[in-house]
């Protein structure tokens, strides 16, 4: 975020690799990235946001590690990041960054971590699941849309915890559609906040959830 002109870089939310041919299902944090490479990101990410002149706002930058290692700046926003970016990094790291900015805006002091978090308290991610694994293979059957009647305990590590989104829920009871490789978003039968002890986990967790969904689900 930037306050009075001065960009705070708070911390990284990765992505998991996209559902072919380019569909985005999960958001991690903290990011499991060198420290190295992170200091990078948090580099070209303060370069991109002052050259925009903010003052006081909340910041969204998306970059994309090439192969061979550079980075390429895709988003500049003075603006948070979207669907549960901020509830991930609350749980991650002990941060309110929408808190922070109202504070900040009320003219109230605010305490910003010297330099951006790389190691989080715990691991959040908001995971979409698709009707389709995480290699993009379109699920083989179509079964009923109830993850209440999912054995969560079967898919995920000692320690974590998975919590739907309701707003962006499938009605339960509802046939699994059929995957669309175009659809995009549309694809999105649900979205969960998911927790867990650290970052290795947490991405364990997340796949274990887009290729184990289809044979949890009461068909």
């Amino acid at each position: 975020m930037v306050a009075k002109g001065k960009y705070h870089p708070l911390a990284i939310t990765a992505k998991l690799p996209t559902v072919p041919p380019y569909i985005e299902v999960a958001s991690t944090s903290p990011c499991v990235l060198p420290e190295e490479l992170q200091r990078r990101i948090e580099e070209v990410s303060r370069r991109a946001v002052d050259a925009l002149g903010l003052d006081t706002c909340g910041t969204h930058t998306e970059l994309k590690l090439r192969a061979d290692g550079e980075l390429v700046v895709i988003e500049v926003g003075a603006r948070f990041g979207g669907l549960l970016t901020t509830r991930q990094v609350e749980i991650a790291f002990g941060l309110d960054p929408i808190g922070m900015l109202i504070r900040e805006q009320l003219g109230e002091q605010v305490d910003y971590p010297p330099a951006m978090l790389l190691d989080g308290q715990r691991a959040a991610a908001s995971v979409a699941v698709v009707p389709a694994n995480a290699a993009g293979e379109p699920w083989q059957t179509q079964p009923v849309w109830d993850p209440e009647q999912v054995d969560w305990t079967a898919l995920l590590s000692p320690g974590s915890t998975v919590e739907p989104v309701p707003v962006f829920m499938l009605p339960t009871g509802t046939r699994v559609p059929a995957f669309d490789p175009s659809g995009g978003s549309r694809n999105w039968l649900g979205v969960f906040l998911l927790t867990a002890v650290d970052a290795p986990t947490l991405q364990r967790d997340c796949r274990a959830i887009l290729d184990g969904m289809e044979a949890a689900l009461p068909q």
